[in-house]
């Protein structure tokens, strides 16, 4: 008797329907475009800076957690993101008070 995840990876392929195959497509044009951007960030810019926007992701990947598969986050989940996204834009700011500061 074959496992069931066996029988997925051993069965044949399908070609995608054309609904499905625009859709596959826009996400990677899509997904392409955002990683460009992000290491052109990482080039013209110190990671320091650039790094705290990348954390800023986890609040729609919970959003879309919920709404697609109805998924929802413990407490506990909750109070690490807000941690995680708030300690980012507190080191993102913090520059630019250092810099205020100094120059009276």
């Amino acid at each position: 008797m074959i496992n069931f995840s066996l029988a997925f990876i051993t069965r044949s392929w399908l070609f995608p329907p054309a609904k499905d195959l625009g859709i596959m497509v826009g996400i990677g044009v899509f997904v392409s475009v955002g990683f460009y951007c992000l290491t052109q960030a990482y080039r013209v810019a110190k990671p320091s800076t650039v790094n705290p926007f990348e954390y800023v992701g986890m609040v729609p990947a919970v959003i879309w957690g919920f709404f697609i598969w109805n998924e929802i986050p413990s407490f506990t989940t909750l109070m690490d993101i807000l941690l995680i996204v708030s300690s980012g834009i507190y080191l993102a700011t913090l520059p630019a008070k250092k810099r205020k500061m100094a120059h009276g």
